[in-house]
């Protein structure tokens, strides 16, 4: 993108609110306004929980933990693979509202949030995540607008009709259809499904079974 100086100046305090970026947001997804660094994707966190760096691909990058060694690609690579694990899925349907209604669609620029804050909750100033929440609720991508709803602050989202964009960790993207299995999303969110425990204990039953593409795309 070659914007260094927004890399910068980011996070150094007494620098200006960091700029809006259209590479950042969806066409189908505009701002009300274009005051704030507004985000349309968020990053693979699993269950939000890093007790096991199989859990997701970015949590332990951004809380702290027993296990909080980063994952690289490699790892990915020697668990599930590249190309079946999720990296970015879009974050920005109906019920991410750029207001201060309950749900608030998230900014790029998180500055103050500490190591320990990850959340996959309402407030502003969070690490923008996807991943599971709670039990699976009927539809896994484009879920209801009502708040606090089973999966919804957790779960993926767009205005586009019948799924969502989504970037693996090989770098290729694809459409996410809304009629994925529980299971199938929970094993596209771990990097490495036969050790994921966290996810494993869940309903969603990460790494048991062998993915085809069309159970997802």
């Amino acid at each position: 993108m070659e914007r260094k100086d927004i890399f910068n100046a980011w996070g150094n305090p007494g620098t200006p609110p960091s700029p809006y970026v259209s590479f950042f947001v969806c066409p189908s997804s505009p701002p009300d306004a274009l005051s704030k660094p507004w985000l349309s994707y968020a990053g693979n966190c699993g269950s939000g929980n890093n007790a096991n760096r199989w859990d997701g691909v970015m949590t332990d990058t951004m809380a702290t933990g027993t296990q909080a060694a980063r994952i690289s690609f490699d790892d990915v690579a020697s668990g599930d693979g590249t190309p079946t694990t999720i990296l970015l899925t879009e974050r920005c349907g109906s019920g991410n509202v750029q207001s201060n209604q309950p749900l608030i669609q998230k900014l790029w620029d998180v500055r103050g949030m500490g190591a320990n804050t990850f959340t996959f909750s309402n407030v502003e100033n969070t690490v923008p995540g996807i991943g599971i929440v709670g039990s699976p609720p009927a539809k896994i991508i484009n879920n209801k607008a009502t708040n606090a709803a089973p999966g919804f602050w957790s779960q993926p989202s767009s205005n586009h009709a019948g799924g969502v964009v989504t970037a693996f960790c090989d770098g290729h993207t694809g459409f996410l259809k809304d009629s994925v299995s529980a299971q199938v999303y929970a094993q596209l969110l771990s990097s490495n499904g036969a050790s994921a425990s966290n996810l494993s204990k869940t309903t969603w039953k990460a790494g048991t079974y062998v993915l085809k593409e069309s159970d997802y795309q």
